[in-house]
């Protein structure tokens, strides 16, 4: 979520574009956390759907989320306790 949060961050100021940007940032960040979940972290698919969904949703909004306190404490919800791991 944090790299297509920040590759989508500059599309996103043009206004034109965006109903493409929106739409390209929730499935390109949906399809892999679904499948994260899934695999990874062995939830099941309701949970898995509904966790990919609510990422999705805050990555397809049309501002960066990821550099705020906000994107931190999502992804520390979702499971990532530390980079290298």
């Amino acid at each position: 979520m944090i790299l297509i949060d920040s590759l989508w961050g500059i599309p996103e100021f043009a206004v034109v574009s965006w109903p493409v940007t929106v739409i390209g940032c929730f499935l390109s960040v949906f399809i892999p956390s679904y499948l994260i979940q899934r695999r990874s972290h062995r939830d099941a698919p309701g949970i898995a759907a509904l966790k990919a969904l609510f990422l999705a949703s805050v990555a397809a909004v049309p501002l960066p989320v990821m550099g705020t306190s906000i994107g931190l404490a999502l992804l520390a919800w979702f499971g990532i306790k530390h980079p290298r791991r």
